[in-house]
């Protein structure tokens, strides 16, 4: 019991300690509309991860508008279902860490039967939010020389970063003295702030 006053004194104290671990997962969200514009309210739109197949379902409001949130970054299909309309998957979507994707989906009048699918990637710019942010892929680094093998080095490749001399972020002066020390920094911040 007493533990358990702790821990709740605690999250009372320091909230925003929990909420700084929301930052791993994404959301996907958009607008479900028919051929002329308007919108389809209570669309069951489902997310599913393709690599692990699990779904994560939401219904679309009174204007249309679905979110699905605390998604795993991951590949994603989109299916959407409504009565009235045909069915609708579009592949294709790949959701980072942190993302926000607007996948808007215009359904067409039919049997739910009928299936319409988009194959292809989200918009690369998301209109909802100012964030920058950079997703340096497995294939990328691959294909990417690095000279003395230090993966730190990629820091730099981000928009908005810098790398200079002077403070050590990745010492490797045993194997190459010309690396010994150096700092990177990101959005304007002063040395070691980042």
């Amino acid at each position: 019991m007493r533990q358990l006053r702790s821990a709740a004194f605690f999250l009372v104290l320091f909230p925003g300690l929990v909420w700084a671990q929301r930052g791993t997962t994404g959301t996907i969200s958009g607008a479900v509309t028919d051929p002329t514009g308007a919108a389809i309210p209570n669309a069951q739109v489902t997310a599913t991860n393709t690599a692990t197949e699990v779904p994560t379902s939401a219904k679309a409001n009174a204007s249309g508008f679905y979110s699905i949130t605390n998604l795993d970054p991951g590949p994603y299909r989109i299916d959407v279902a409504v009565s009235g309309f045909e069915g609708f998957e579009r592949t294709g979507i790949v959701l980072q860490v942190g993302g926000n994707l607007t996948v808007n989906v215009t359904m067409k009048v039919g049997s739910e039967t009928q299936k319409v699918t988009v194959t292809g990637e989200a918009p690369l710019v998301d209109t909802r939010d100012q964030t920058l942010s950079t997703a340096i892929t497995p294939q990328f680094t691959e294909q990417l020389p690095l000279n003395g093998r230090n993966v730190l080095q990629l820091m730099s490749l981000a928009p908005d970063t810098s790398m200079h001399e002077g403070t050590a972020y990745a010492n490797q002066s045993a194997t190459r003295p010309e690396s010994a020390s150096g700092f990177v920094t990101a959005s304007g911040a002063r040395r070691r702030s980042t």
